[in-house]
């Protein structure tokens, strides 16, 4: 999946869920960059390099 797409996905789930809910679904602090608005944990997660495994 394109890094943009899951970051807008993000961002727009977020928004519908504080629409309809009055809370966030990842409660995450939203940064603001360049061409959109950032959740900044979403962010970190996505630089981590690919060849980090977790499961180690």
């Amino acid at each position: 999946m394109n890094y943009t797409k899951l970051i807008k996905l993000v961002f727009f789930a977020d928004k519908l869920h504080l629409k309809t809910y009055w809370n966030i679904i990842t409660w995450d602090n939203y940064r603001a960059l360049k061409m959109w608005p950032v959740a900044s944990l979403t962010l970190d997660i996505i630089k981590i390099p690919e060849d980090y495994s977790l499961d180690d």
